[in-house]
């Protein structure tokens, strides 16, 4: 886009925010993915006016919460990708959890200072319903790269910055553990800019899913050393392993956090079966053919299971778990 384009667009977004302000109807619309956005912005109370995201975490534990995260490990090679061209090129490259919570931030030093006005560091939230339309929260928001150009923010101070993110999926949960984002100031950041941050993303997946598959082959050895190998293999996050070659209990089975030893579960084909704790995994094995003594329990809308999943109950816990360690 033309920086003629830009200005005319830029124009168009300044009405808009007018018509936010004093609740007229927009006289003209940003892009569908943006509209959509400020609709959920607005909805959520956030206030054109504000001046930076809510810092949510204590500084001194941010160290503890770094070192457990799954993106961890995976920080050189996210820096190795986009910090180097961000310091060149007068940006900062941010890395979040799946909040938007700020875990990690390099690139130039001159930009960061500027950043740290807005919030835009290490323990602040930058989800949409902390701070409007933005490249972390928006592309958390919708599960897609995004860039947000300048006026597209809602909050006025944002209007100087320009941002491309992308949002980072772990392949053993499913969850969307994080986001990876380079911002600047609004003309110096190209729209461009989104397809490397989408690919780095992509690269931090498959990293993800190397690793999983690595953890995988060591559970699955231990599991075939057994006398008869008894059960039915699951990771820590209930994705089935082996010892279900028809494939009868989908691919994961939904196991909830905090189960106690024993932990029974009502299949999908109503059956009911009990899990045993197995080398940072779970066996899963049919319990007696006595009545379950406990309610079934219909999963969580929130954690999207896909097809074939199996369901857990009794006791009911329908909280998603956590990535398991490397």
């Amino acid at each position: 886009m033309s920086y003629a384009h830009l200005n005319a667009y830029s124009r168009l977004l300044r009405g808009a925010h007018e018509a936010v302000a004093t609740g007229r109807a927009w006289p003209e619309s940003p892009r569908r993915l943006i509209k959509a956005s400020w609709r959920r912005s607005l909805d959520a109370g956030i206030d054109p006016e504000g001046t930076s995201a809510p810092l949510v975490c204590d500084p001194t534990s941010m160290r503890d919460i770094r070192d457990t995260h799954p993106l961890q490990p995976l920080l050189p090679l996210l820096a190795q990708t986009l910090s180097g061209m961000a310091d060149e090129t007068g940006h900062i490259m941010i890395v979040t959890d799946g909040d938007g919570r700020v875990l990690w931030r390099e690139g130039n030093r001159t930009v960061m200072r500027h950043a740290d006005r807005i919030g835009l560091a290490d323990g602040h939230q930058w989800g949409e319903h902390d701070v409007g339309t933005n490249g972390i929260g928006t592309a958390l928001a919708t599960g897609r790269p995004v860039h947000v150009y300048s006026e597209e923010h809602l909050m006025r101070v944002l209007h100087i910055w320009s941002c491309s993110a992308a949002p980072i999926t772990d392949p053993d949960s499913g969850r969307v553990i994080g986001c990876v984002d380079v911002s600047g100031t609004a003309r110096s950041l190209h729209p461009a800019t989104v397809a490397l941050v989408a690919a780095t993303a992509k690269l931090a997946e498959t990293q993800l899913a190397l690793r999983m598959h690595e953890r995988d082959e060591r559970l699955r050895r231990r599991y075939e050393s057994l006398r008869g190998r008894p059960g039915i293999l699951l990771s820590a996050t209930g994705r089935v392993i082996s010892g279900d070659p028809a494939g009868d209990l989908g691919e994961r089975v939904h196991v909830g956090e905090r189960l106690s030893p024993g932990h029974r579960l009502l299949l999908r084909d109503g059956t009911v079966a009990h899990l045993e704790p197995f080398s940072g995994g779970y066996l899963l094995h049919p319990a007696p053919s006595a009545a379950p003594s406990h309610s079934r329990c219909r999963s969580s809308a929130k954690a999207s299971p896909p097809p074939r999943t199996a369901t857990a109950t009794a006791p009911c816990h329908s909280a998603t778990p956590n990535s398991s360690p490397s």
